[in-house]
């Protein structure tokens, strides 16, 4: 056994915090190679189908559970993840492989390897996330074929080591029991790691793990945020890593002072600070930490990864959760966000050649009038139990918010006729995520109750930059000065017309520029509930200087 407090190993901290205990080697199960005999093309294809079938099952599972765990967006790695099972050219690929008499097995390492190698050799941190993606969703398939099992959770609390921590390994675990995570591979970016934030697990990657193999009781302190590991650390070491443990506790218990405070400036103005969430299960979460509100609650949850559209009925429990849980605050939910990226079963959606500029948002909706009212009237029934707000996303022009505001006055005069109870003042407002909507926000204002700034797709918009690709990521400007302008702008136009406007995006969580969004008068800011006591502190300690 090696001596204790020998052993220092820096790596690269990948989510903060610090942690002290033993190690969990985890285990992927045996890795058996792809056989050299195999059924016929006919049995293999089979069987290949048979492993894709349950795997589109598994990541069904894992995005409901990554929704309700750490919010809407990350479980959408998962659908992503069961996309690739749909992809034309890996599909075409392994069963080429079958039929030139391959095992399943190896058809599948060959292709979908040979994909990510290929994806690794361009050098962009964005393709080597699909890349990290594409061998999540290998490593799955070949268990499947193999009917491999695996440990994956530890006995006891300990500190979680493995070469590279794929997605779905890190919302599988009991995070009771997972004290951190060290990788051998994986950057700041990669979904393990933006997992493991949303868990608040601290992690550190890029350590080398050749030493820590065949060893047994083996110990370690970890520092997410220095990337510092310490292996069988000694009395001191253990001390001071305890220390910087209890000292991030303290730090986050301090933040839990500010859950049922108001959101006021030091000078005493008053900004609503509400909770963007994905599912019902999130909006607990906002409650618990003192969101004043949702200020975004996506509703794609109920469309992703099932074989039929959800009916009025399950539309109207899911809604009516989130508003029972939010008592006496406004709830804004988005209407129907999808497009040609993402494929729903029953929308009847082609592939398009740029999904952003595509099909997508409210010009989905319009074309699909019966999903759309089936969801208002959903809507419309659940207004009752509380105060909710409905939002369109993708407007870009006036008549698109018309002909959405029609669909609402026939559902209103639906649920009328039957004799179905609901509010007939529920606000309706807008996404302003588009430079036509920013460039018509004076009309648009006339005709909505209330803006929400969709900073994200603004930005890619303004700055011709896909989200998506990451070779021009560093071209993606959130500061740019266009965004800006065209933020003020919006807001300015709102209250000229006696409307709200709020922010929804990504940069309200931008502490950098609280302080100009609060002077530039935007009335609420909407972030995720992990960042939202933070933010409030913040805002409390800042004095303003508006005109």
């Amino acid at each position: 056994m090696r001596r204790r407090g020998e052993h220092r190993l820096q790596g690269t901290g990948i989510s903060a915090g610090a942690a002290v205990g033993p190690v969990f080697r985890l285990d992927r199960g045996r890795r058996k190679p792809a056989g050299e005999s195999a059924g016929t093309p006919a049995e293999e294809l089979s069987r290949f189908e048979e492993a894709r079938k349950r795997a589109k099952q598994a990541l069904t599972d894992l995005s409901r559970r990554a929704g309700a765990a750490v919010g809407g967006d990350e479980g959408q790695l998962f659908e992503t993840h069961a996309l690739m099972l749909e992809d034309p050219d890996l599909l075409e690929g392994i069963q080429a492989a079958i039929s030139g008499g391959s095992p399943a097995e190896r058809a599948v390492e060959q292709v979908l390897e040979g994909f990510a190698l290929e994806m690794e050799h361009l050098n962009d941190p964005y393709m080597s996330m699909r890349a990290a993606d594409l061998r999540d969703v290998k490593g799955r398939l070949l268990a499947l074929l193999w009917g491999e099992t695996r440990q994956i959770q530890p006995d006891c609390p300990s500190i979680v080591a493995a070469d590279e921590l794929m997605p779905s390994d890190t919302i599988q675990l009991d995070r009771r029991l997972v004290l951190a995570f060290v990788t051998r591979v994986g950057g700041a970016d990669c979904h393990a790691a933006i997992l493991a934030r949303a868990m608040g697990i601290p992690a550190v990657s890029g350590v080398d793990l050749s030493m820590w193999s065949g060893e047994t009781d083996l110990t370690a302190a970890v520092d997410g945020c220095t990337g510092e590991v310490v292996l069988y650390p000694d009395q001191a070491a253990e001390d001071d890593f305890a220390a910087r443990r209890q000292l991030d506790r303290r730090q986050q218990e301090e933040l839990w002072a500010y859950a049922g405070q108001p959101t006021r400036t030091r000078d005493g103005a008053e900004v609503l600070l509400c909770c963007n969430i994905g599912s019902p299960e999130d909006a607990k979460e906002a409650a618990a930490v003192g969101g004043e509100g949702v200020g975004l609650f996506r509703s794609e949850f109920l469309y992703l990864g099932r074989q039929q559209l959800s009916t009025e009925e399950e539309q109207l429990s899911a809604y009516r959760a989130v508003l029972e849980t939010m008592p006496d605050r406004p709830v804004v939910v988005r209407t129907l966000d999808l497009g040609a990226d993402k494929q729903v079963p029953g929308l009847s959606m082609g592939a398009e050649e740029n999904p952003a500029l595509g099909l997508r948002g409210i010009r989905l909706c319009l074309e699909r009038p019966q999903v759309f009212r089936t969801q208002l009237r959903a809507l419309y029934r659940a207004s009752v139990y509380g105060r909710l707000h409905i939002m369109f996303p993708m407007i870009a022009s006036c008549w698109e918010l018309e002909e959405a505001l029609e669909h609402c006055c026939a559902v209103r005069s639906q649920l009328a006729a039957e004799g179905l109870a609901f509010r007939s003042d529920v606000p309706l407002g807008i996404m302003i995520e588009t430079p036509a909507a920013v460039l018509t926000a004076e009309e648009l204002a006339r005709k909505a109750d209330f803006f929400s700034i969709g900073t994200n797709d603004l930005t890619q918009y303004l700055t011709a930059c896909d989200r998506q690709n990451g070779a021009v990521s560093r071209y993606a400007d959130p500061h740019h000065p266009a965004l800006l302008r065209a933020i003020r702008h919006t807001v300015e136009c709102a209250h000229r017309s006696g409307i709200r406007a709020g922010i929804c995006g990504e940069l309200a969580a931008d502490q950098s520029l609280t302080q100009t969004f609060l002077e530039m008068g935007v009335d609420e800011l909407s972030v995720s509930p992990a960042r939202l006591l933070e933010l409030r502190r913040d805002i409390s300690r800042l004095t303003l200087n508006r005109d």
